[in-house]
């Protein structure tokens, strides 16, 4: 994927305009490009040392900030992002001291060298060159990044000095939020967490009275939803430079076709979600495995957000021995997903005019579910009890093999008493040739330790599969507490 300009050559905005639309434009950033190849040059020309490049930098910047909180160059789903300090001014002593340093710890290393004063003389040169070509490269990864960092920094600041720029793309590492209320009714919300691996995000969420408008369609295109994260935006987007893109254009437009009639917009774009939703619910009623087979292999499998995910290798894998299981949890974690938005739902009438037959419809789904989950979830169950007493068995041989070991070794320990320690290496191989059950001892606990860990490995994951079917079973037991609200709501 080609690498996005944004925030290395401009900074995308959102322009709120005199009929309170909005527009998105881009504000070029000043130009790195001069300073930058200066530094460049600096580094191939021999003649150039890092004092040369310290001095060039501070005569033209005269960096008054220390240090920059931004994510460039690393993308936002990266980790451990130090800030971007200023480099270090080098004065000329510094260079000197650096460079007598070298020739100190040269001359003892060749103190007792047969070369002549000319050899000599001409590997400490190759070694103080090397020595600066080093220091220069570093120092211009250094200053070349500061100073990028400088001018989006400057451009930033004239950005929050123009009231009619709402929003515009932000480097920042760490939590940022962004609210934008469009009336007094609709409000659009941008949430990132930038620099912090896969607990990166970016989210946005779109509230109406307070009430969320949810991605309904997540639910049945992905192949697991993040329940809680879901339910608390609108679009979710991978944590990348390019997403500004797509994430600013979302807002402008659904801004610009809601500020005319915001409540019949809301309506139609909440009724499109959920239609979606419920068709691919009611595919998953048919047909689970189908659904979930085409999931698992559309163009869809591999996208990771922070409130969806694909299935994870060790998923795939239990597929091959668990493969009735993980359907009926794929269908119990999409129905019963469903039940989680009827609150949701019940709000949105409103705008969305009468909700009740599709929620019933949900409610109805959920209790043709509810019965085919504790089989499953007692089947998973059975499974984890038959494994753990494996591991019990294994864990008794275990330590029978143990004892056994420590006999040979503790017989060893006598014979080596008062050998030294290069006697005793060299005995271990001729006492292992000598005791060929100790060796075949040793291979077989390796073995049993390897099945533990597998038996260990498999429990864990039934368990967290056990986790989920409950959760879902969980969800089920207020069925008919929603249907009574439901049918109060009308």
């Amino acid at each position: 994927m080609e690498r996005s300009e944004v925030n290395e050559k401009y900074v995308l905005t959102l322009v709120e305009n005199s009929d309170a639309t909005l527009s998105v434009r881009k504000m070029d950033i000043p130009s790195s490009e001069v300073p930058i190849a200066e530094l460049q040059a600096m580094v191939e020309n021999s003649n150039r040392t890092v004092y040369d490049m310290s001095s060039y930098f501070y005569s033209v910047f005269s960096p008054k900030i220390k240090a920059f909180a931004f994510c460039y160059p690393s993308e936002y789903n990266s980790s451990y992002i130090d800030q971007r300090a200023v480099p270090n001014e080098i004065s000329y002593a510094d260079y000197i001291d650096g460079v007598k340093e070298i020739e100190k710890r040269f001359n003892a290393k060749h103190l007792y060298s047969k070369d002549t004063k000319e050899a000599l003389k001409a590997k400490l040169d190759k070694e103080i060159e090397a020595a600066n070509k080093s220091a220069k490269e570093l120092y211009f990864k250094k200053a070349s990044i500061y100073i990028r960092c400088l001018r989006l920094s400057e451009t930033v600041k004239k950005i929050k000095e123009k009231g009619e720029i709402k929003l515009y793309s932000r480097d920042i590492v760490g939590f940022s939020t962004y609210t934008h209320p469009i009336n007094d009714d609709l409000t659009v919300e941008l949430r990132t967490n930038f620099g912090y691996g896969s607990a990166a995000y970016f989210n946005l969420a779109v509230k109406y009275k307070d009430i969320v408008i949810l991605p309904y369609s997540y639910l049945v295109h992905y192949y697991y939803a993040n329940m809680k994260s879901l339910m608390a935006c609108t679009r979710a987007y991978r944590p990348l430079r390019d997403s500004w893109e797509s994430s600013i254009n979302f807002i402008a437009d659904f801004v610009n076709q809601s500020v005319a009639d915001p409540k019949k917009f809301i309506g139609e774009y909440v009724i499109r979600e959920i239609e979606e939703m419920m068709k691919g619910l009611r595919a998953i009623m048919d047909n689970p495995a189908e659904v979930q087979s085409r999931i698992k292999d559309s163009s869809l499998s591999e996208i990771r957000l922070s409130v969806i995910r694909p299935f994870n290798k060790d998923e795939i894998v239990m597929m091959e021995t668990m493969s009735d299981e993980l359907t009926t949890l794929f269908k119990a974690e999409k129905i019963t997903g469903a039940l989680l938005f009827v609150e949701s739902l019940m709000q949105l009438q409103e705008v969305c005019g009468d909700m009740s037959p599709l929620i019933d419809e949900i409610l109805s789904m959920n209790k043709m579910v509810k019965p085919e989950i504790p089989p499953v979830l007692n089947s998973v169950r059975s499974m984890i009890e038959a494994f753990k007493k494996e591991v019990k068995i294994i864990e008794r041989q275990i330590k029978f093999k143990e004892n056994r070991i420590r006999y040979f070794e503790q017989r060893k320990e006598h014979i080596q008493a008062k050998m030294t320690f290069a006697e005793k290496i060299a005995h271990d191989k001729i006492f292992r040739e000598k005791n060929p059950q100790y060796v075949k001892l040793e291979e077989e606990l390796e073995e049993l330790n390897k099945k533990l860990y597998e038996l260990h490995s498999k429990i864990l994951k039934r368990e967290r599969v056990e986790e989920r079917l409950t959760v879902c079973l969980k969800r089920t037991e207020n069925i008919e507490d929603y249907k009574k609200e439901n049918h109060a709501s009308k």
